[in-house]
């Protein structure tokens, strides 16, 4: 069976606000440092797909921060081809104002800590073809020293 073709359908994504949960990264604390910070993504991906939940990120946040200093660099500046780029990669929506967020049906903020221990939901076999789809994208875009960061430095 085609696994990209089974996690890239953002279906969730399709759906009206109204009908829509969030599950919102926020912020600048994390828990721990890189590492940990990945492994929090991972698992916030993870939490979304169990609990049918859009993975929410607010621009400027830890999340839009960490990944581009390793994968995904920002292109030519050209920051809106990024979040667009980001969104489509992983199914996810990047907020710029959280007054935006008012028209979904539930918010779900979660503390990265929290996101650090979740332990997925689904069986083992459906977790690890998961989190492996979204670690193959994230490999698939490894920055090369070309491209620059969301404070706008070299990577």
């Amino acid at each position: 069976r085609n696994i990209r073709k089974k996690y890239s359908g953002c279906e969730l994504l399709k759906k009206p606000p109204e009908e829509t949960t969030l599950l919102i990264l926020e912020g600048l604390n994390t828990f721990g440092r890189t590492g940990n910070n990945l492994i929090e993504l991972l698992h916030a991906f993870q939490y979304g797909r169990d609990h049918d939940a859009v993975v929410a990120i607010q621009h400027g946040s830890w999340a839009t921060h960490m990944v581009p200093k390793m994968w995904m660099a920002v292109q030519d500046g050209d920051i809106h081809s990024w979040i667009k780029f980001f969104e489509r990669t992983f199914c996810v929506k990047i907020f710029y104002d959280n007054d935006d967020m008012t028209r979904y049906k539930k918010i779900i903020p979660m503390e990265t800590r929290d996101l650090f221990m979740y332990r997925g939901g689904r069986n083992l076999g459906e977790y690890v073809e998961f989190q492996g789809y979204m670690i193959r994208n994230l490999w698939r875009s490894y920055n090369t020293g070309i491209g620059l960061d969301m404070r706008q430095k070299p990577v």
